[in-house]
């Protein structure tokens, strides 16, 4: 048990004397009496308790020692530093107190030994967890203090990411989006063909209807409203997975500043949006998966129709918190924002180059201009929009005499641009060059693109 007394011990031996002849301190069971008969001797037993104090001061001590040898052993050969503990002596027996005295003390008899032991244990027991308590409290309160600093980091450093993801771009970018796929749904009604209608709407439904589903996703998932039923493993691929697509929205938003640029739509993948459904309010999830089958459906008008009813009911929740940063925008602001960013697209064109994309942007300007409504929708449909195009400038006196002939030179560069696909198609077949010399590619390209240029200037 460590260091043995310290030699001065030896006046014992005096106060054993003074208790009388040995049998009367035979079968000592009763430590209380021993104690009681120990504080007779006044300032003797003081001086006992006190030696056995510092015996168990110096095990304590030792073993500290023998301790921190072992863990600097340890860390030397780990190669990492551990944080030390104030290290508690939590039992002590009244055998240790008699081995110390008997290797002490060797001439001790057994009824001295155990009366000593008796008489010093109870009180040295009760300093042992005085001094126990006092340090479990103080590493307690250090680690106290030690979790409330770490959680201040954490929220600042949750704050911190939060702005470098961009997501308090969500709710803005989600009014905008919205609000431009129900302007665009009334430019799908200017259409009389019904399969161009249904057409138009599946292209709709299967781009930006997809885009403001996932940003909706998204948004709810940030607000880390987390179910107390998820698994810490679930846990940890739940928030891996939306800090991934936070990124990634927020480097969408830094490489293009206009949703009808050049850049594609911001699409999370259909097994990511599940997982991030995890962190979405249970009392929301019906509405979001009806929203996600329409985009998958059929996907003809009934089904953009639907979508929409079902967009203004959860738009209209206030577990949404979207707040109302872009709410109060109009339609005329929302449509000469639109031109704008066509008009930005079609400036970017490489003059000459891709008539195929110049002859689109010019398209959908002037069914915008001619039509007071937006339309989004591929290059695929621009045959079908310059004949809803003619139909509706025959029906507007005001607009024929204008837009008569920038119309025509519309439809003379689409039949340039399908017969330049059929060329192109016939010459890998065959191996043949033509060349068609009643057009001028260049002029008519720069006709249409003045035609695109003049009718996106705000008048």
């Amino acid at each position: 048990m460590g260091p043995l007394l310290d030699r001065s011990l030896k006046a014992l031996v005096s106060w054993r004397l003074s208790f009388g002849e040995n049998e009367q301190l035979e079968n000592d069971g009763d430590i209380d009496d021993d104690e009681e008969d120990l504080d007779a001797f006044g300032e003797r037993g003081a001086n006992i308790r006190g030696l056995l104090e510092h015996i168990v001061g110096a095990h304590n001590q030792q073993r500290k020692t023998s301790r921190s040898k072992s863990s600097q052993s340890t860390s030397k050969g780990s190669g990492k530093k551990k944080k030390g503990k104030k290290q508690i002596q939590d039992f002590l027996s009244i055998q240790d107190v008699k081995e110390e005295i008997r290797q002490l003390e060797p001439d001790f008899d057994s009824a001295l030994v155990n009366a000593t032991a008796g008489a010093l244990y109870k009180s040295l027991v009760q300093n042992l967890k005085d001094r126990n308590r006092s340090v479990v409290l103080n590493q307690v309160q250090e680690d106290e203090e030690e979790e409330e600093k770490h959680g201040d980091q954490t929220l600042e450093s949750k704050q911190d990411t939060k702005e470098q993801l961009g997501v308090e771009h969500l709710p803005p970018a989600i009014h905008s989006l919205a609000k431009r796929i129900e302007l665009s749904s009334k430019g799908i009604d200017v259409f009389e063909d019904a399969s161009v209608k249904n057409s138009l709407s599946k292209y709709l439904l299967q781009s930006w209807c997809v885009e403001l589903l996932d940003l909706i996703i998204l948004h709810l998932a940030s607000l880390e409203k987390v179910s107390s039923t998820l698994v810490t493993d679930t846990l940890s691929e739940v928030f891996e997975t939306r800090e991934r697509h936070c990124k990634s929205y927020a480097e969408h938003c830094s490489q293009t500043s206009t949703v009808s640029g050049g850049q594609g739509p911001f699409v999370i993948p259909t097994e990511d949006a599940t997982v991030l459904l995890k962190l979405v309010s249970q009392d929301m999830i019906d509405s979001l998966k009806k929203l996600r089958k329409l985009t998958a459906g059929s996907c003809k008008q009934k089904s953009l129709v639907e979508y929409l009813d079902v967009w203004s009911i959860l738009s209209k929740e206030s577990k949404l918190e979207l707040g109302t940063a872009e709410a109060g925008k109009d339609d005329s602001q929302l449509l000469t924002e639109h031109l704008k960013e066509l008009s930005q697209v079609l400036r970017g064109i490489q003059p000459f180059a891709d008539t195929a994309l110049m002859l689109h942007i010019v398209t959908l300007i002037a069914f915008q201009r001619w039509t007071g409504s937006m339309l989004h929708a591929s290059g695929k449909f621009v045959p079908r929009i310059l004949r809803q195009l003619r139909l509706s400038v025959e029906q507007q006196p005001e607009l024929k005499q204008t837009a008569e002939s920038q119309l025509g030179s519309l439809e003379k560069m689409m039949d340039f641009v399908l017969s330049n696909v059929k060329q192109q198609q016939q010459q890998q077949s065959e191996g043949s060059e033509q060349e068609d010399e009643q057009l001028n590619p260049d002029q008519m390209w720069q006709s249409v693109y003045d035609i695109g240029a003049s009718l996106s200037t705000p008048v």
